[in-house]
């Protein structure tokens, strides 16, 4: 389990939303998953945006899951 922080995003129309985590902590292929908002969620990477000294931003497909 890592801090993350889920970003306003302008793309959240289409699916996609930005996240701030810890530098080095974004790998292609390696989704994330997160409980909020009452639903459970999975977010697979796409790119990374924004390399800085202490965090990385990088955009996510979110998909809910199903209960059960």
């Amino acid at each position: 389990e890592q801090p993350a922080v889920l970003l306003p995003s302008p793309g959240a129309a289409t699916g996609e939303t930005a996240i701030a985590l810890k530098t080095g902590a974004f790998v292609p292929g390696l989704n994330l998953e997160a409980a909020r908002a009452g639903g459970n969620y999975l977010y697979l990477p796409q790119t990374l945006m924004e390399r800085g000294e202490d965090h990385d931003i990088a955009r996510f497909r979110e998909m809910m899951r199903e209960a059960g």
